[in-house]
């Protein structure tokens, strides 16, 4: 389905795509700074404890950094990893360290639609989902609260943008959040 023994992936300057803002949810406070990629973290991980989700398309572990579009597009991208706080262990929310990209125009970038036709990443599609191949710097801007979304219908897909395969769920279709930790300027996030 997707080639996981990936050792790169086609990319575009980020200085070719419009309006590049971008966030990355973390529990970190305290990850601003340079961020090298790295390889991302799989739901392999939690899987001793918990059940691996229906339908599982590994990714390539290429280094990346991944960002989304918002606050909802990059909590879809993490809720298979993290889905077990609230399906498991019923936590009524969760607080999330927000982060940006501070670009200097020269970066390598994997945009949504080169993840979808390459197979990169099955749900980027939905998610939206950037993946960053270069040192960047990232600011802490600010920290959100998201409450449970169980009660949410599910935001059904089909991976890889393909009708050929089964057709799945992601996480919610939509969540409650809000900000706990503003950031300075607010116009930058109005529509996340």
């Amino acid at each position: 389905m997707c080639n996981k023994e990936l050792k790169s992936m086609h990319s575009v300057k980020v200085n070719t795509i419009p309006d590049a803002t971008f966030c990355h949810l973390s529990f970190k406070p305290d990850l601003e700074g340079i961020w090298k990629p790295k390889p991302v973290d799989q739901f392999e991980q939690w899987q001793v404890k918990y059940p691996k989700p229906r339908n599982y398309y590994p990714e390539p572990r290429v280094p990346r950094i991944s960002v989304g579009t918002g606050i909802h597009k990059c909590f879809l991208a993490v809720y298979p990893n993290i889905s077990h706080f609230f399906e498991f262990d019923n936590l009524p929310y969760v607080d999330m360290h927000v982060y940006m990209p501070v670009f200097k125009g020269h970066e390598d970038v994997v945009t949504p639609d080169i993840a979808t036709a390459y197979r990169y990443i099955y749900d980027a599609h939905v998610t939206e989902e950037h993946c960053i191949l270069s040192p960047v710097l990232m600011k802490h801007v600010g920290t959100v609260r998201i409450k449970n979304p169980n009660r949410s219908d599910a935001l059904l897909y089909y991976p890889f943008d393909d009708n050929t395969l089964d057709y799945t769920t992601i996480g919610p279709r939509k969540i409650d959040w809000e900000w706990v930790n503003k950031p300075m300027n607010m116009e930058l996030f109005q529509n996340w």
